[in-house]
């Protein structure tokens, strides 16, 4: 998913959800303090907690609310 207004755009992986930073440099920062605030890695990665069962990755948690709470932030913040 990009955000139209700058660009930044979100993927949903196996790990949980990369954040790709917009090409403009004036929201670098912004996006840097809504990262710090998710917990979002140096990797861009916001991890989503996992449990191994039978083999297979299964999320702790909800990974579509995770998405969507860090998507309104960025939204938020103006992204």
């Amino acid at each position: 998913m990009r955000l139209k207004k700058s660009g930044t755009e979100l993927q949903c992986v196996v790990e949980g959800f990369v954040v790709r930073p917009p090409p403009a440099p004036a929201y670098a920062e912004v996006l840097s303090q809504v990262c710090s605030e998710r917990g979002v890695g140096g990797d861009h990665v916001l991890l989503v907690s996992q449990v191994e069962l039978d083999g297979r990755k299964l999320d702790n948690r909800d990974r579509v609310q995770v998405g969507a709470a860090l998507l309104r932030d960025l939204v938020k913040a103006g992204l």
